[in-house]
């Protein structure tokens, strides 16, 4: 009878936590995918000025001092974005407007794949935010990331850092392309009955 009443509960938590497990894995209703279809709703949009600092990696810290990242990635953005067709977007002057889209760089770090791995790669990891403040409702939050071509610590340190300098504006370019496309260039795909 004792058995029976552990395996009983036993049982049932792992029941219970497999299926929290299977409802966090579903993907998340609230937050739907900006579409085609939808794009409408967004009035006019202002991409969001940002004076997020970044979590940064003390060997690169130095070869990005005043570098202005997230002014750089927001001009990238805005640059993207203001020829697409059928949305409306704020002068980049303006900071206000009903759909907000803010995209900062989070951290940036060399990084390796292992711990015997001698060659990092440069990672800058972003968040893409595209929300409505009045309403309380975000339309799309996603992490992104570019990683660089691995490179040995003297290859990083050489020329000043030249090569931290050309793959951060490479990532900052590849960053702000996949932001307007992963939130703009969206294809909402057939619509079930």
């Amino acid at each position: 009878m004792m058995i029976s009443r552990r395996a009983e509960i036993f049982f049932g938590a792992v029941g219970l936590v497999t299926l929290i497990t299977a409802a966090a894995a579903q993907p998340n209703r609230a937050l739907p995918t900006p579409s085609l279809q939808t794009r409408g709703e967004y009035g006019l949009i202002a991409i969001a000025q940002s004076s997020y600092a970044p979590d940064t990696d003390p060997t690169v810290a130095a070869s990005l001092a005043a570098s202005g990242l997230q002014e750089r990635l927001r001009g990238e953005v805005l640059a993207r974005v203001k020829k697409l067709k059928g949305y409306n977007f704020a002068p980049a002057t303006q900071d206000v407007a009903p759909t907000m889209l803010e995209v900062r760089i989070e951290r940036i770090v060399l990084a390796k794949d292992s711990l015997m791995d001698d060659a990092p790669a440069l990672v800058l990891r972003a968040r893409a935010r595209l929300v409505q403040p009045a309403y309380g409702r975000s339309i799309y939050d996603q992490k992104i990331e570019f990683r660089s071509p691995k490179r040995t610590m003297p290859e990083w340190r050489a020329y000043d850092a030249a090569a931290v300098r050309a793959d951060l504006d490479e990532g900052l370019k590849e960053l702000a392309q996949k932001a307007a496309d992963d939130i703009f260039l969206v294809y909402a795909g057939p619509q079930q009955p």
